[in-house]
């Protein structure tokens, strides 16, 4: 986590509880959950039941590091939400996956975010690239490796570097993690494919776009705050906690629409945007993903 990401959420209250897409702070307040932890917490209200899973691993006391017969269901489950990516690697952390991605492309990675391009700039040289890929983000042409979020709270979930080829992971076995992390992850996984029949869709995105096409570009579910820079990038932050939504922290990353959401609570996010000098969307709506 970078400091400026730190800086930004040290902006936020003391928050005393989180319940689906809200937060309630201390204070009174209650904040619009757009950023989901960067998709870890997309599932919302039904994260529940991987919760649930979790626990009754935890009672079965499957929260050693010890082997078990939960990876490969792990697996299979993990490449229905990213088909184009057919190998697996679990670690215990993002940390351990970066490096080991380091330790195969022969350097520092070359990164870039699924939800913002569908393929890496062709003069790039994508010898060393890898791709971060959220539920709902479409494929990444050219990232040999991807950092995949799994859709359940970090303290919960495993980390997961996924390859096009079984072949790129030669040498390379990963972590043991606990078959609790193992079993909630299959069981978020599969609520996060069950999400669309849930309302969950384009048409579900495409209605936030009265109130928030004119502060934020739209790609799918993923949204890009209008701002040209690190330092309009504050003030719009600020301005939508104001708004009672907690945008992404870190500059340049994708916010998420939330699976649940009142016209009310986006007209006073759009009320507060409206405030601002200026705030241009950095491309028109693109529905595409």
């Amino acid at each position: 986590m970078t400091d400026d990401t730190i800086e930004s959420l040290s902006m936020l209250p003391p928050i005393r509880r989180a319940r689906g897409a809200r937060l309630y702070a201390a204070d009174g307040r209650r904040f619009l959950d757009f950023w989901m932890d960067d998709g870890r917490c997309i599932l919302g209200e039904r994260d529940a039941r991987s919760r649930t899973a979790f626990k009754d691993m935890a009672d079965k006391g499957l929260t050693r590091l010890v082997p078990g017969h939960y990876l490969g269901r792990f697996e299979k489950s993990l490449a229905l939400l990213y088909p184009e990516w057919k190998a697996v690697r679990v670690f215990m952390s993002e940390r351990d996956a970066l490096l080991a991605a380091a330790r195969i492309v022969g350097g520092t990675p070359r990164m870039l975010d699924a939800a913002a391009a569908s393929s890496f700039p062709l003069a790039e040289d994508t010898s060393r690239a890898v791709a971060i890929v959220r539920p709902f983000a479409q494929d990444l042409a050219g990232a040999r490796l991807a950092v995949a979020r799994v859709p359940l709270a970090r303290p919960l979930a495993p980390a997961c570097l996924v390859a096009r080829d079984e072949a790129d992971f030669a040498g390379e076995r990963g972590d043991l993690v606990p078959q609790a992390m193992l079993f909630a992850g299959a069981r978020a996984v599969r609520e996060a494919l069950s999400l669309a029949d849930h309302g969950y869709d384009e048409a579900y995105w495409k209605s936030t776009d009265r109130r928030l096409s004119p502060y934020f570009a739209r790609r799918g579910p993923f949204l890009f705050p209008g701002v040209s820079g690190p330092g309009e990038w504050k003030a719009f932050f600020r301005a939508a906690m104001d708004g009672g939504a907690l945008l992404s922290p870190g500059y340049g990353d994708p916010c998420f629409i939330p699976p649940e959401c009142s016209d009310g609570e986006l007209k006073r996010l759009a009320d507060s945007l409206s405030r601002l000098p200026s705030a241009t969307p950095r491309a028109a709506t693109d529905t595409s993903a």
